[in-house]
């Protein structure tokens, strides 16, 4: 904890010299700095991702003895993710970062045998400030996918592009899963265009998805995210691997499709190690402790 306490200040120092100090305010009663007029009183942002009493085991199986071990995950949180936040969730490796997200996503089903949750465990998302909560069912398949169809973006660790088709087709498979393109597909040759240029892909258009660096990879998996157009993006270890001039471009670049209104993102959470690149793009930090507790670490970056 003191090594992440002392690369948040880090991450801090750097985020005040990327950033124009006027833009911030200091809050006395949180004693953090924050983007005031992006993100406002946490009282009149909207929740978008609520945990309650949230306790997550996991099933192992010992390479050696072949026999089960329960571990525990996540315990009784108790948490809340606010509209306009761009959140980095830190924490050790196998903790259950990225496995909660793919739970929120879709990607893994709450029912899997693996998996247990307490009773009063709830998870609760919603894709609209102004809509109801919607439950996440925990230890059942009945996964909301009709309701939260192309809601919710995941940007996967390895990209999980498909070298078989061309860089075209992997983002035209994000637009395949979007409720809102299937209801207005008039939008598509408008909005397509624009996404090719803001993440600066048209240079690289037709190249192999085998030739790809892995920046230009990351843009093309982020296109695929957006052309479903989510309201919340998770993002795996966005940087892991790459060079750190390119880590640098990826972490702007997240920044930008967060802030940028045309993308209409609601909610963006980074799970990463890289705390020089992502932190300080964050307005919000929280770290998986050794008690496989959540603790606020915003109040550092101050």
């Amino acid at each position: 904890l003191r090594r992440v306490g002392a690369r948040l200040r880090g991450a801090a120092a750097a985020r005040a010299r990327r950033r124009d100090d006027s833009r911030y305010v200091r809050d006395p009663a949180r004693g953090t700095s924050r983007l005031d007029d992006k993100l406002g009183e946490s009282s009149t942002r909207q929740e978008i991702i609520v945990f309650s009493q949230f306790t997550l085991e996991s099933w192992d199986i010992d390479s050696e003895t072949k026999a089960g071990r329960q571990k525990t995950l996540l315990r009784d949180i108790h948490l809340k993710l606010y509209e306009k936040e761009l959140v980095a969730l830190l924490g050790p490796s196998g903790s259950g970062k990225s496995l909660v997200c793919k739970i929120l996503a879709g990607i893994v089903p709450a029912a899997s045998p693996s998996l247990h949750f307490t009773s009063d465990s709830r998870l609760q998302i919603k894709i609209a400030p102004d809509q109801d909560f919607i439950d996440i069912s925990l230890g059942t398949s009945a996964y909301p996918k009709e309701a939260l169809q192309g809601s919710i973006g995941f940007l996967f660790q390895n990209y999980s592009l498909f070298e078989d088709l061309s860089v075209e087709e992997n983002i035209w498979i994000g637009r395949d899963q979007s409720n809102f393109f299937r209801q207005h597909p008039d939008r598509w040759a408008e909005w397509y265009p624009q996404v090719l240029e803001k993440l600066a892909i048209n240079r690289f258009l037709k190249v192999p998805i085998e030739k790809l660096s892995g920046g230009q990879k990351q843009r093309v998996a982020l296109a695929r995210v957006l052309a479903s157009r989510p309201k919340i993006i998770f993002y795996d270890e966005p940087t892991s691997g790459l060079d750190p001039h390119i880590a640098t471009e990826v972490s702007q670049l997240i920044q930008k499709v967060h802030e940028d209104p045309s993308f209409e993102v609601l909610l963006s959470v980074v799970i990463t190690h890289d705390y020089e690149n992502l932190l300080p793009i964050a307005n919000r930090v929280l770290l998986l402790n050794v008690n496989q507790e959540i603790e606020e670490k915003t109040h550092q970056l101050a």
